[in-house]
């Protein structure tokens, strides 16, 4: 399918562009105070996914940034933890109302294990335990594997997804 210019430059402002202006923004009273903290959501699927052509690419510049940003404040001794999370599949939110798993963890669980790593000395880490087991394995299989794996889950989704869209009007 072919997505709108104007939908694929939303999906990017939303996922990556507002929250490094926003980070921005808010960076003058970061460095003037202390102890600071950033946290920015990056996701899996941050090297690129079928079907998803914006949201891979902007949730890999936005924890691209997260380093960067991370480093400048550890160059200038500024008491500003920078923090990316690598997220999975989280439950109980606007775009999944499936129930939760172990795997698949509601929002409430995700963020509590998410502040449970605040200080944790990294600058991107995966938060959730089942979601960091998750990409280890997958980093584990040949990639023919992961890809065909990736391909059919995301494919299963999207056509769901329509079938639900086409029933709902």
């Amino acid at each position: 399918d072919a997505y709108a210019a104007a939908e694929l430059a939303a999906h990017v402002n939303a996922m990556a562009t507002f929250p490094t202006l926003l980070t921005g923004a808010l960076l003058p009273a970061l460095r003037r105070g202390g102890p600071g903290l950033v946290v920015n959501m990056g996701s899996f699927a941050d090297d690129g996914l079928p079907y998803l052509p914006t949201y891979g690419p902007a949730k890999g510049f936005l924890m691209a940034s997260t380093r960067g940003l991370a480093r400048e404040m550890a160059c200038e001794g500024r008491d500003v933890e920078v923090l990316g999370l690598r997220v999975g599949l989280v439950c109980g939110t606007a775009l999944n109302d499936r129930p939760p798993s172990l795997f698949a963890p509601d929002a409430r669980v995700f963020v509590r294990a998410a502040l449970a790593r605040v200080g944790c000395g990294r600058m991107v880490i995966g938060p959730y335990w089942p979601h960091a087991l998750q990409m280890a394995l997958v980093g584990l299989l040949p990639a023919f594997l992961s890809e065909a794996f990736v391909a059919r889950e995301l494919k299963g989704r999207m056509l769901a997804e329509r079938a639900k869209m086409a029933k709902d009007h």
